[in-house]
């Protein structure tokens, strides 16, 4: 019976210590400190190795520092590599972890660490993974993110005409988000079709001057559009702008 009661007497400081784990890890996320997330969550999935919170949020913070410091043209060194591949186990294990209850989230990032790895034909199955749980869980706040990463991907595969009818469907779910019409005019250029490329950022800039400024501007899509995306999109905006010049000085 002593030792029923020391296992009863440890257990409660034990649990007041996983949850200063959390707690600190998510403060160090809100923070920005990735470094000290992954310490953390290491440490949480060590004495707790079905927490299924602990390994995602390890895996964001893998895939943060993975993805760091990228440039238009630039690939990964080793280091983020190494770091994406961690992040990608992770997501698995957190999945694998969550049964019935899988999370959109996870699965969208984890497809997110695929695509940087250019391993895009996984990448875009996950992404529709991730887009079928938000309709089983309701998630209409963030459906359209996978939806429209998985027409980015489909773009960097080559499948034009897929990467369009998937930003049309986006836009008909929510017709207020930008990125979907600078996505839609970026794969319109792709495919040749200047002027419906130009009609579809007309239309973001009809949602709103400020967004119109800001998508002028290729740094607004740099670090979360992958390689193709970016370019066609850079060579775009220098013609939309060429062209707008034209029209004021007539």
């Amino acid at each position: 019976s002593n030792t029923a009661g020391r296992a009863g007497a440890e257990s409660a400081p034990d649990k007041d210590k996983i949850d200063a784990l959390s707690n600190e890890a998510v403060e160090a996320f809100q923070k920005g400190d990735y470094e000290k997330v992954m310490r953390n969550c290491k440490m949480l999935v060590e004495q707790r190795p079905a927490m299924v919170f602990a390994w995602s949020l390890l895996g964001t913070a893998e895939l943060i520092l993975g993805s760091k410091d990228l440039t238009m043209n630039g690939g990964l060194n080793e280091q983020q590599e190494a770091l994406l591949r961690d992040a990608i186990k992770h997501f698995d294990t957190s999945t694998s972890l969550a049964g019935d209850n899988k999370d959109a989230l996870t699965l969208n990032n984890k497809a997110n660490a695929l695509g940087l790895l250019e391993e895009w034909e996984q990448a875009v199955d996950v992404y529709e993974e991730a887009f079928q749980i938000t309709l089983d869980t309701r998630m209409k706040d963030f459906e359209v993110i996978p939806m429209m990463n998985k027409a980015l991907g489909l773009f960097e595969l080559n499948r034009d005409q897929a990467a369009e009818e998937q930003l049309q469907r986006t836009i008909r779910r929510n017709p207020d988000y930008p990125d979907a019409y600078a996505a839609l005019a970026t794969v319109l250029w792709g495919q040749g079709m200047k002027f419906k490329a130009a009609d579809s950022f007309d239309k973001l800039c009809d949602l709103d001057y400020g967004l119109c400024d800001a998508y002028s501007d290729i740094r607004v899509v740099l670090g979360r559009w992958p390689k193709r995306a970016i370019r066609t999109y850079r060579d775009f905006l220098e013609a939309y702008r060429d062209e707008r010049k034209q029209v004021v000085l007539k």
